[in-house]
């Protein structure tokens, strides 16, 4: 039955990571940068830890183990040249040796540079290495303790492992890596051709933007500048991508009133429909440009007046629609009944109506009807609102 892996992060930067074994239920840890985090890997996986392996001494990869070990039990196994750097350890190995967990087998081989004491793990029937500190993604462990060629020796080690081999690093440092790759190898400029339904589309640049309005087969060739590459023209893969509906365009207003008195304030507010990330709204009264802004206020306007937004970055020719009462719509316009102070005079008029409980009803000449109630008793009216 083949391993289980699963990988965590430790530290700031460490990769933890358990090796199971399904047929025995034996687990390892590969170092301890982090009892916290290994606990708390184990609860995730449902797994018991029965083995700690060691690649090398630092701490921020052994640092974990006594508190680990005292709640566990797992036994320690760690490189023979770190024996006075890890204590406890219950197995002390180096080149050639074969490390169990469960009935899974491990190879053990030498890897210094990084440190004199390093050692990784080959899992061959699984098709793993623990390389710790040796090789990262884009890059490799810090020299220390040793010259550049002893390292070079263990990467080239690793290189001559078959194809399918997975390795598993003690850090993520591929940003970093990369961004150090690049400062040192600033030549390599190779150049893109953007095909679009077998046509090209763009060239010299990285991406490509498009917003289609039909269906589009898009791919991307490539030709590297790189010094002996054994294929300097590649093809990516072909992506279809779908038609995108073209988004309907339109600006509407609200009016924070519709009949005012002369010289009223009246605040219109613009209301944009994919109007994009920042649209200039353009306010006209009468097709007169007044203002810009989200917003505008007035307090000028004269009976009949016409105001309409444009959403300059949405509707480049609005469409006029009558006005009508509340929330306006695409390209909106607000006619506004404006009356004048003082030529609408305000009268009241009254009416009687029914027998024997009489009712006045008082109309005012712009307005709705207020009513008052009266009573008839012994021929009097009693109404103090009547007698006034």
């Amino acid at each position: 039955m083949p391993a289980a892996f699963h990988t965590f992060p430790c530290l700031s930067d460490n990769i933890g990571v358990l090796i199971h074994d399904p047929a025995t239920g034996a687990t390892a840890s590969v170092d301890v940068p982090e009892a916290e985090a290994v606990e708390r890997a184990l609860r995730e996986t449902g797994w018991s830890l029965t083995h700690i392996i060691v690649t090398h001494r630092h701490a921020d990869h052994v640092q974990g183990i006594p508190a680990l070990k005292q709640k566990t039990g797992a036994r320690l196994v760690a490189p023979k040249k770190a024996a006075k750097h890890v204590p406890g350890a219950d197995e002390l190995v180096a080149e050639g040796d074969q490390v169990k967990v469960g009935g899974l087998s491990a190879s053990v081989l030498d890897t210094p540079g990084h440190c004199a004491d390093h050692i990784s793990y080959w899992f061959q029937a699984d098709n793993a290495l623990f390389a710790g500190d040796t090789i990262f993604t884009l890059g490799c462990g810090r020299v220390s303790e040793a010259t550049p060629a002893v390292l070079w020796a263990s990467l080239q080690r690793i290189a001559a492992l078959p194809d399918q081999t997975l390795i598993w690093s003690g850090h993520e440092y591929t940003l970093s890596n990369a961004k150090f790759a690049l400062s040192v190898d600033g030549g390599n400029a190779p150049v893109y051709q953007w095909l679009v339904n077998g046509l090209p589309a763009g060239e010299d640049s990285a991406g490509l933007t498009l917003v289609p309005a039909a269906d589009l087969v898009v791919r991307c060739v490539m030709t590297s500048d790189a010094v002996c590459v054994q294929n300097p023209v590649v093809s990516s893969n072909t992506l279809t991508l779908p038609a995108v509906p073209v988004p309907v365009q339109s600006v509407g207003i609200d009016a924070s009133a519709t009949t005012i008195c002369s010289d009223s304030l009246v605040l219109f507010d613009a209301d944009p429909v994919n109007g994009g990330t920042s649209p200039a709204f353009q306010w006209m009264v009468n097709g007169v440009d007044v203002a810009q802004g989200a917003t505008y206020r007035t307090a000028g306007l004269s009976d009949g007046d016409v105001v309409v937004a444009v959403d300059g970055e949405a509707a480049s020719s609005p469409a006029v629609l009558n006005a009508i009462i509340g929330r306006h719509r695409v390209g909106d316009v607000v006619r506004l009944e404006v009356r004048q102070k003082g030529v609408v005079q305000s009268a009241v008029s009254i009416g009687l109506r029914g027998l024997p409980n009489y009712r006045l009803e008082a109309f005012e000449s712009v307005g709705l009807p207020i009513t008052y109630p009266i009573r008839a008793f012994r021929g009097r009216w009693l109404s103090s609102q009547i007698a006034q």
